[in-house]
C-alpha cells in the first residue's frame, strides 16, 4: 500500500491517501517452468500463453479476474475467463491460457484479442494482440512433384490474402492468422 501524507493549510491537518493500481495485462508465451522467463516470439495457437498483470495496494489473497475478448465484442461473453489470487511474495498475478482455434472458429471473426484485468472496482485492458497458427504445406504440381521457388497466395474467408514463396524443397512453413487456407500458385520466383 503506497501512503502519502499531505498538509492542509496552516493548521497542519494530516490525512492518508492509499493508492491501488492494476497494470494493463501482458500476454506472452508461457515459460516451460515457473522459474524461467517467458520465451519470446509470436503467440501461437495450441501453445500455452501467460496472461499477467501487476497489482499494487491490495491485500494478500485479493482475487484478480482476467477475461479475453475479441476487440469488437467487449459487450459479449469472453472467449476465456480465469481468476488468480495475489500472493504475499509477489505483486504479479498470472494465469495460463491455450487458444484452440478449432474449438472457436465458428464463433470468432479472427484471432485478435484484448485482455481485461479486474480487481474490485479497478479495471485495466491491454493492447490488442494476435495469436498465430503454424501453416506448413508442400506445394506440388499435378504429377505430385514438389514445386520449389514458386510464388503462392494463401486465401481464406474473411482474411486478407497472404503471399509467400516455397523453399528449395517446395515447402511452406509460415506463421499466419488461423484459418482454412486455399493455396494458389501465382508464378515463379525471379530470384
Amino acid at each position: 500500500m503506497t501512503q502519502h501524507t499531505y498538509r492542509k493549510g496552516l493548521q497542519g491537518a494530516r490525512f492518508r491517501v492509499e493508492v491501488a493500481h492494476v497494470a494493463p495485462p501482458r500476454v506472452t508465451l508461457a515459460p516451460p517452468t515457473p522459474e524461467e522467463n517467458p520465451p519470446t516470439g509470436p503467440l501461437v495457437v495450441k501453445e500455452p500463453l501467460m496472461i499477467e498483470t501487476d497489482v499494487l495496494g491490495f491485500a494478500t489473497g485479493t482475487e484478480v479476474s482476467f477475461a479475453v475478448y475479441e476487440p469488437h465484442k467487449l459487450h459479449e461473453s469472453p472467449v476465456f475467463e480465469a481468476t488468480a489470487v495475489t500472493e504475499e511474495e509477489t505483486r504479479g498475478v498470472s494465469v495460463e491460457w491455450t487458444f484452440d482455434w478449432e474449438a472457436h472458429k465458428d464463433t470468432l471473426a479472427g484471432a485478435r484479442f484484448v485482455c481485461v484485468a479486474r480487481v474490485g472496482a479497478l479495471t485495466s485492458i491491454c493492447e490488442p494482440f494476435e495469436v498465430l497458427d503454424t501453416f506448413t504445406r508442400e506445394v506440388q504440381d499435378s504429377a505430385g512433384k514438389p514445386l520449389p521457388g514458386v510464388l503462392v497466395r494463401l486465401r481464406a474467408p474473411r482474411r486478407s490474402d497472404i503471399r509467400a514463396e516455397t523453399d528449395a524443397e517446395g515447402k511452406l512453413d509460415l506463421r499466419v492468422p488461423p484459418g482454412d487456407y486455399l493455396v494458389e500458385v501465382t508464378g515463379r520466383s525471379k530470384g
